[in-house]
């Protein structure tokens, strides 16, 4: 193993931001979404080159990771900003990419929690601390659930949606259901710290994965779930 650069993306010179490389195809390409502090953009994954880019509005602070689902790219902001939504294909001519803005959404400000993309709606927390679900294609807001109180991070794994309460650190299972908000249980975790759950839950292998400042969970998910750390 070497520690020698296969290629830098010589093209990006804007400052970086928070959130983590998405790698997608879009019309059977193969490439690197990415979000800097101007703007969002794909790159080649075999040289770092760019495909496409385009100015990103409003910039705060974007930690919030990028989402793509059938020719949509989607990526959101707090401090109210909002969520804005771009329309990526191929070009008809060449091998570029053709990029228009689709529709911006200011309710769906989410600074730091994660953006879910499930059979084309949008599952997100808010900083007014509701949970929306919007259909990406055209930004139409499906509902709202305002008796969150709290934003949550969340995740999805087995065809449902698991939800981790900023404020409380309350895990919440759902149904993905853009019809209405469909909550299936919750439970407090136990031995909850004072401070913020900022971390995401993770699940493998049909374990629930907490983490709260110096403590580890675990719960199976399989069996009627004692946890240990």
């Amino acid at each position: 193993m070497t520690s020698n650069v296969i290629w830098r993306s010589a093209e990006l010179t804007d400052n970086s931001a928070y959130s983590s490389v998405l790698p997608v195809t879009i019309d059977g390409v193969r490439q690197y979404l990415f979000v800097t502090s101007a703007a969002v953009g794909g790159l080649n994954p075999a040289d770092g080159s760019l495909f496409w880019k385009t100015d990103y509005p409003d910039v705060n602070l974007v930690a919030c990771d990028p989402i793509y689902f059938n020719g949509i790219v989607f990526m959101s902001e707090g401090y109210k900003v909002g969520g804005y939504a771009w329309r990526v294909q191929k070009a008809k001519e060449g091998n570029g990419f053709s990029v228009e803005s689709a529709y911006k959404l200011r309710k769906v400000d989410n600074k730091h929690h994660g953006l879910l993309a499930v059979d084309n709606f949008l599952y997100s927390s808010t900083e007014r601390g509701s949970f929306v679900c919007v259909d990406l294609s055209s930004g139409k807001i499906q509902w709202e659930e305002r008796r969150m109180r709290g934003k949550a991070s969340a995740v999805f794994a087995d065809g449902k949606l698991i939800l981790r309460k900023e404020n409380t650190g309350e895990i919440i299972l759902m149904d993905p259901n853009p019809k209405k908000y469909t909550e299936i249980s919750r439970f407090k975790q136990p031995e909850r710290s004072s401070k913020n759950a900022w971390t995401y839950p993770l699940v493998v292998d049909k374990k629930l994965y907490l983490r709260d400042q110096d403590k580890i969970f675990c719960f199976d998910l399989a069996d009627s779930g004692s946890a240990v750390h």
